[in-house]
Order: structure tokens, then sequence, then C-alpha cells
């Protein structure tokens, strides 16, 4: 995933945003980037991922949404998913429940979805 990052001012440089595209959500919800140096997966803190950027979107391209508005639109946008939602997804599709009513009662896009629908299948 792509994100916008606000970096906070130090002695050795101001206050900047920066564009991370090696991030990921952790099972406990907590924002990785992977540092190209060492390989290591650093925090960072969620107030200061500003934006999530689609499909690697250029930052002004008008295509990001910041998680707020994300979760405005989808209570649960960029959060991540717990076994009784897998549970809950699976059942509902195998009911024909469709994308777009799946999307209303699990609180994510119709994306996100479909994506975790994918993964599932996959892993299974």
């Amino acid at each position: 995933m792509t994100v916008v990052v606000q970096l906070r001012p130090r002695e050795d440089r101001p206050a900047r945003e920066i564009v991370a595209e090696r991030v990921r959500v952790s099972r406990d919800g907590r924002y990785l980037l992977l540092d190209e140096l060492d390989g290591a997966e650093r925090p960072v803190r969620p107030e200061l991922v500003r934006q999530i950027l689609p499909g690697g979107a250029a930052r002004g391209s008008g295509q990001g949404m910041s998680v707020r508005q994300a979760r405005h639109r989808h209570k649960f946008a960029y959060g991540p998913w717990t076994r009784g939602e897998d549970r809950r997804l699976l059942r509902l599709r195998g009911e024909g429940t469709s994308l777009d009513e799946l999307s209303q009662h699990l609180g994510r896009s119709k994306g996100a979805v479909r994506d975790r629908l994918r993964k599932l299948q996959r892993d299974a």
C-alpha cells in the first residue's frame, strides 16, 4: 500500500510529508513501513498517516483519500480483518449476498471485500 506520512520536525530537518510505498497493515492494525536500508519494518503511528493512495497513485493525482474520509464512508476502512468478520463474509457470500450488500454489512469498501474474498479463497 502507498501512503503519505507526516514527518515531524527534528533538529536536522523541517516537518514534511513523504510518500511511502512499502507500507502494510499488521494483524493488530498498525502501519508498518519497510526500511529499505536494513529490511526491517518500522511502526508508523496511525495519526501520522495522512492519505492512502490507491494503486501507487501519485500524490497530486486527486485519487487519494484520507483515512478519516474513508472511515466516514466505510466504518472499518483500512482496519484489520477479524476472524469473526472473515467467517461472516464467507457465510454471507455463500448465501448469495452481493458485493454491495457485503460492503454495507461489514462497513468496508467493495474493493476491500472483493480482495478479502480472494485472499480467503487463495488461503483455503
